[in-house]
């Protein structure tokens, strides 16, 4: 389940204040990754300092930053890049909704990176800012892990046309691989869905109920994401106000926006069918309760006239039939078997 982040006071605080509102330990250690391409050179590296930056070749610059909890390394961010405060503001609040702003020299985006947890078959998000420009590109995170792996893995290895593109492209291929990672958590939810599906119909439980509504509230997670993206896309393809995106790109962020309303129908229909399992649930349960209840009721109704013969010769009077005679112990236990059996044929004639 997602957790969510406690949310810090920053009343009174003047705009522009770099507060980070997460919930790490400020003294957790960050990650600095640098990737240094064009189409005849590669280079990757881990810094110590954003510093180093300052000393690297005029080629397309990605810089991956893990731990927005350090302010000192946000603050020479700013610095270095020129981004105003404002920007910085927005990258260490981790509760910021998705947006995309120029800026001018630059464009920041903000929206959240979804990633799914196979071992613990749950869907984490993380809020990741990205900033382009036409000399470097900046993703920044609060938590160490991401899906650019296969990013890398095509700069590296030179695969397609990445090395021969400069931020924008880049920037498009972040884009890209953070919808279609919407795309394989919810296949991977589906897939819980289908065993759920199974699972509730031949026997259902308590815990079932809670991975329903988990299921439910991550739907309602990616649903809340995925919004805010898919208009990020949009302003992409159709405005003209972001000058650090060549014309050319527009294509490509049609792919990418396409993608998104697929994922949206997706999130949508998967929403519906989670829906429905807890009404599958909620059925299931009810027909075994029903299925108890007609158990518990049949008993009932054959110690009924058991109970009522054993009642009757329970009474103190002193002249009763049979009542001295030394089989009518014997007459009455056979009489109740013959209840007995007479009444489960019946119930089984009624295939009740």
């Amino acid at each position: 389940m997602v957790k969510e982040k406690k949310i810090v006071d920053k009343s009174g605080l003047p705009p522009g204040s770099v507060i980070y509102t997460g919930d790490k330990d400020i003294d957790e250690d960050i990650l600095i990754e640098s990737i240094c391409f064009n189409e005849n050179n590669f280079q990757r590296s881990l810094l110590s300092s954003i510093r180093e930056i300052e000393t690297f070749p005029k080629m397309t610059n990605w810089i991956n930053l893990d731990g927005v909890h350090k302010i000192e390394h946000i603050h020479d961010i700013g610095k270095i890049f020129g981004i105003d405060n404002f920007i910085l503001e927005d990258i260490v609040n981790v509760k910021q909704r998705a947006k995309i702003e120029d800026r001018g020299d630059y464009v920041y985006i903000v929206l959240k990176m979804i990633r799914y947890i196979d071992d613990e078959k749950r869907i984490d998000t993380e809020q990741l800012s990205i900033i382009v420009s036409d000399n470097y590109l900046l993703t920044l995170q609060e938590n160490k892990g991401d899906v650019f792996d296969p990013i890398r893995e095509r700069i590296e290895n030179s695969i397609g046309k990445i090395r021969s593109k400069s931020h924008d492209f880049l920037a498009y291929t972040i884009l890209d691989i953070i919808v279609d990672n919407y795309l394989v958590a919810i296949e991977n939810v589906e897939d819980e869905i289908d065993e759920m599906e199974e699972k509730i119909i031949n026997s259902a439980n308590k815990k079932d109920l809670e991975k329903i509504l988990r299921m439910k509230q991550e739907f309602s997670i990616l649903k809340r994401s995925m919004i805010p993206t898919r208009e990020i896309m949009n302003k992409l393809v159709h405005s003209k106000e972001f000058g650090v995106f060549k014309d050319e790109m527009k294509v490509y962020f049609t792919d990418v926006y396409d993608h998104t309303l697929i994922v949206y129908e997706l999130i949508e229909n998967m929403s519906s069918r989670v829906t429905s399992l807890i009404e599958l649930y909620h059925s299931t349960i009810n027909s075994v309760i029903n299925d108890t209840m007609k158990v518990l009721t049949i008993i009932t109704t054959i110690f009924i006239p058991l109970s009522f013969l054993t009642g009757v010769y329970g009474m103190n009077f002193k002249h009763m039939p049979y009542l001295d005679s030394p089989q009518g112990y014997y007459w009455l236990i056979f009489i109740m078997f013959l209840i007995v059996i007479g009444m489960i044929y019946f119930f089984k004639r009624k295939k009740w």
